[in-house]
């Protein structure tokens, strides 16, 4: 069970990092445009 939990956090923590970084792409993008 401990594994599984360390699982899911870590894709929950990917899922933010992601979602960070496609955020500051989008304020990149329209800035440039």
């Amino acid at each position: 069970m401990r594994s599984g939990r360390d699982m899911i956090l870590t894709i929950e923590a990917l899922v933010l990092t992601a979602m960070m970084i496609i955020s500051a792409a989008a304020g990149i993008v329209s800035l440039i445009d």
